[in-house]
């Protein structure tokens, strides 16, 4: 609190020289204040003068057809999907966090809030479970193909592998993009972080700042 920052700020991320388009952050401060943050510049941004504040173009998800429901009209916000969740409960922040990857993002997020509230698992084992995509809707970028595939990670068993299959899913074993993801899951005055595991870096801290 008492040095400012200069760049270049060690922070491990300013280490990857391949990165790409989308970040996902979350944080929590000791008064329980909690925000949940997604940035994504997709296929081509702008820069806003001199502030290093981007535009990204994301209204290219918009379709064009008169009968499509993503069409431009008036007050219209675009489907797009950079969009981390915060979830509550008993009107505090309890679940907050993000996934990487396109269409990947709505569906990872999913499983991973239902990992935590429906079977129990802790933010780590939430984040670390594999993951998997359906293709069986419209895709949000042109031309908005639909593969009808499952896209499952190959740490899933190959029992359930094989009873989707079964059922009729036409599964593909490791294709697609299952993004990277974080979670930070707040129990009483417990911070749980769960950081993506099949990436570097993706980290998480829980820091103890004195009030003084």
């Amino acid at each position: 609190m008492e040095t400012p920052m200069e760049w270049p700020i060690d922070t491990g991320l300013s280490k990857r020289s391949d990165a790409n388009h989308t970040t996902t952050f979350h944080v929590v401060d000791a008064d329980g204040n909690a925000a949940a943050v997604t940035t994504s510049l997709g296929a081509q941004f702008l820069v806003v003068g001199e502030t290093g504040i981007h535009i990204n173009n994301r209204m290219r998800m918009l379709a064009l057809k008169d009968d499509d429901p993503n069409r431009p009209t008036p007050g219209y916000k675009v489907r797009h999907t950079s969009n981390p969740y915060l979830a509550t409960r008993n009107g505090d922040p309890f679940v907050l966090g993000g996934n990487t990857g396109v269409d990947t993002q709505p569906q990872g997020q999913t499983q991973q809030f239902l990992h935590v509230v429906e079977f129990g698992l802790d933010a780590q084992e939430a984040i670390s479970r594999p993951r998997f995509v359906s293709t069986a809707f419209l895709s949000t970028q042109f031309p908005y193909d639909t593969d009808n595939s499952l896209q499952m990670e190959s740490a899933f068993s190959s029992d359930v592998i094989e009873e989707l299959e079964d059922c009729g899913h036409d599964v593909e074993v490791g294709a697609g993009m299952f993004g990277s993801a974080n979670m930070n899951l707040i129990d009483d005055d417990d911070v749980q972080i769960g950081a993506e595991p099949r990436i570097s870096p993706a980290d998480g801290d829980v820091v103890q700042i004195d009030d003084e």
